[in-house]
């Protein structure tokens, strides 16, 4: 991202007007894309601005004309610049940064370590990063975890994840999801994506979740979250934030010790966590039944148990459907 923000400015400033133009309008607009380009423009124009530190030997065969208009505060580079000789030396030297920025983003991105991970219905287990990060897996559960030497990545493709992230501020720890990412450098935090809203509880520390699309400057933007914070979103919807909700034992962590939580949870977002522990899914055609709240704290490792106790808790039953692949909750 340094090499191609480099790029666009070296383009803005050595480049005929039309075409300097053309790349000051594309430089705005990838800056504006994300945090990540923002902070990338960055480091590009403190290196672009390095040309400043020559020697004036060298710089003194140039001669530097005053800018035919106003340069914009944070776009220096977008000066016009009508000498064919300065324009001539900035070219070279930023061919010269280019190619070191392209030599330090290719060692930035180069994989360490790609590995995917998976568990199957009512499987769970741990898995321990080249970095020293502690990950627990729930049942049902999918991860690709990635090591770079400038970043590390943990996609969540579906399920819940608890992570115990090792300190490295060198290289961000970043948690892609459904909707949008996490961002931590230390923390414990657990995030669960079952198909309805994305969830991120932190048990420890202070993590950042971006929105798809960042845009630093616009509305919206990021989500601070610490300990005891707990942010669900849906598509399309504006991330909802409880404040000192995750406790000890609840339901972030709670199916570590073989238990499913449920807090006042509608049943059509319970279903597809009670479904992972179980062989044959639990199913409604009943929009009324989706609708029922659940309060319950279940064993994980006893599904016929756990069978059991829906109907006790709630007023519906369990019935297999006519191919008995599934279990249909009906009314009662």
């Amino acid at each position: 991202m340094i090499a191609h923000a480099l790029r666009l400015i070296a383009t803005a400033a050595v480049a005929p007007d039309d075409e300097a133009q053309a790349a000051r309008q594309q430089l705005r607009l990838w800056v504006a894309r994300s945090e990540r380009h923002a902070m990338a423009h960055a480091e590009a124009l403190r290196r672009w601005k390095m040309l400043d530190q020559i020697g004036t030997g060298l710089r003194d065969q140039f001669a530097e004309p005053a800018p035919r208009r106003p340069i914009q505060p944070g776009l220096m580079f977008a000066a016009t610049l009508a000498q064919p000789g300065r324009r001539k030396f900035l070219a070279m030297a930023a061919a010269g940064l280019l190619g070191g920025a392209a030599i330090l983003a290719w060692q930035h991105s180069l994989r360490e370590f790609s590995r995917r991970y998976r568990t199957r219905i009512a499987e769970s287990f741990a898995v321990e990063l080249p970095d020293g990060s502690q990950l627990y897996l729930d049942a049902d559960s999918e991860i690709l975890a990635e090591m770079y030497a400038g970043k590390r990545e943990v996609a969540l493709q579906r399920g819940r994840v608890r992570f115990e992230v090792t300190p490295d501020v060198q290289r961000p720890f970043i948690v892609p999801l459904r909707i949008g990412e996490v961002e931590v450098v230390g923390t414990i935090f657990t995030v669960t994506d079952r198909g309805e809203s994305v969830q991120v509880g932190v048990s420890q520390g202070h993590v950042r979740w971006r929105p798809d699309g960042y845009w630093p400057w616009g509305d919206g933007g990021t989500v601070d979250l610490y300990a005891g914070d707990r942010l669900s979103v849906r598509t399309g919807q504006a991330p909802a934030v409880d404040r000192r909700v995750v406790i000890p034992g609840g339901r972030e962590d709670s199916w570590r010790d073989g238990w499913l939580v449920f807090d006042n949870m509608p049943l059509l977002e319970a279903l597809p966590v009670l479904n992972a522990y179980l062989v044959r899914p639990l199913k409604s055609l009943d929009p009324r039944v989706g609708q029922l709240r659940l309060t319950a704290r279940l064993r994980a490792d006893d599904p016929k148990a756990l069978l059991a106790a829906l109907p006790l808790i709630l007023p519906i039953r369990v019935e297999p459907d006519a191919e008995r692949n599934a279990l249909l909750l009906r009314l009662r």
